[in-house]
């Protein structure tokens, strides 16, 4: 209930709600919890300060902890989702360090996320995995991408399956 409460309340100033979803957001807390504040909690944050909505996302994304990373991962899936955000290269860029690393915990919530960008647009999409695949020398990117590849248009398949193996 405090989760949608807070989608209600005026986003000015952020702050205040920034803090919020960072103290019920976090590592260990219960997963419905954590599943209301990204896709109930953020809705405001998303909508009218999208730059920081983009912010938190990066703070999470960079942080040490592979859990952490998981909740910027799972908090980037509800804009990705709206066919009204368009600026799909800002996630491309926030998506590029964590492609490069690509901590086997992470796989599942990668693919997710990859699952949705191909929907959205698979052309950049591609571009950005086959990307990965050249510039990391990372053995679990490839191995990320090799899991990716049913995700893709058949067309597309064959092309970035040679950058993979």
């Amino acid at each position: 209930m405090a989760v949608r409460l807070l989608s209600k309340f005026p986003i000015d100033p952020p702050n205040h709600t920034i803090e919020r979803i960072r103290l019920w957001a976090k590592p260990g807390e219960e997963k419905q919890l954590l599943e209301a504040v990204i896709a109930d909690g953020m809705v405001s944050l998303r909508h009218e300060k999208i730059d920081l909505f983009l912010a938190l996302v990066q703070e999470w994304l960079k942080a040490p902890q592979p859990a952490m990373q998981s909740i910027g991962l799972k908090a980037l899936l509800p804009i990705l989702k709206d066919s009204s955000y368009e600026n799909l290269p800002v996630i491309y860029g926030l998506l590029v360090p964590i492609l490069h690393a690509a901590p086997a915990i992470l796989h599942n919530d990668l693919l997710e996320i990859v699952q949705v960008l191909v929907q959205r647009s698979p052309v950049e999409t591609v571009h950005l995995l086959r990307e990965a695949a050249t510039k990391s020398s990372n053995p679990n990117t490839r191995r990320l991408i090799r899991r990716s590849l049913h995700l893709l248009p058949p067309s597309e398949q064959n092309s970035l399956r040679a950058d993979v193996y």
